[in-house]
């Protein structure tokens, strides 16, 4: 719940888990509002298993899940914070 809080506010057009990663889709609107570069810079404070890409007009953020130490879900909480 506490994760899709976050999503709805920050407006994540799509999220979709495989065994291996979870990638969270942000529309062209969210990416105006924010300074990706900045976000590439802090997410990799956070864990280097992050991996941005450009889908089209969409930000993609990737993040590999295999290895990590806490749950997937701290991550990313604590990357939503960061938009």
């Amino acid at each position: 719940e506490w994760f899709e809080k976050l999503a709805n506010l920050v407006h994540i057009k799509r999220v979709a888990q495989t065994k291996n990663s979870i990638e969270m889709v942000f529309p062209e609107e969210v990416i105006s509002k924010i300074k990706v570069d900045e976000l590439f810079m802090d997410s990799y404070d956070i864990s280097p298993s992050f991996r941005f890409l450009s889908r089209g007009s969409n930000l993609v953020i990737i993040l590999d899940i295999i290895k990590l130490e806490k749950h997937p879900i701290y991550y990313l909480v604590s990357l939503l914070d960061l938009i």
